[in-house]
């Protein structure tokens, strides 16, 4: 990261504001969605959110301002951080699941090889109809080891 980056107060007072309404909209909308699935007689237990070794960036702020071609890691980022916040007001267990190791860990807790997970994931696919694509895939397939491997799965995304 480029060190001659200053965090204008006006650009992080932004940011802050921004937080706090993504923060506000994701938790009225995942409560939205709990609420209408516990109406249905569905109890949700937990919830898989796919990360990536991104970690090390300590400040998104910094980080966007040090590096404007990189938007989408900042972007992720700091969805990732919203959505940990709804998911943590709702009461529901999180599963962080690294997305490079993801189909490693699918074919250990799901005790299938991976052309068994391909072709459910594709006949799930038909289902749901199109665009299924790889982050839909990854999407689901995060959500069925998390609620398979429930008390197994690292949820620290360690």
């Amino acid at each position: 990261m480029r060190s001659d980056t200053r965090q204008p107060a006006e650009a992080a007072a932004a940011v802050a504001e921004g937080r706090k309404r993504q923060e506000r909209l994701a938790a009225k909308g995942l409560d939205d969605i709990v609420h209408k699935l516990r109406d249905g007689g569905c109890e949700p237990v937990v919830a898989a959110l796919l990360v990536n070794r991104a970690g090390w960036i300590p400040d998104l702020l910094a980080f966007s301002l040090a590096w404007p071609e990189h938007p989408p890691v900042a972007e992720g980022l700091a969805l990732r951080e919203v959505l940990r916040f709804a998911i943590g007001r709702v009461g529901i267990e999180v599963a962080e699941l690294d997305e490079k190791s993801l189909l490693g860990l699918a074919a250990k807790t799901l005790d299938m090889s991976s052309a068994e997970i391909d072709a459910c994931l594709k006949a799930l696919g038909v289902t749901v109809g199109r665009p299924w694509r790889k982050e839909q895939k990854f999407a689901c397939l995060s959500a069925w080891v998390a609620v398979t491997g429930r008390g197994c799965v690292d949820s620290h995304g360690d």
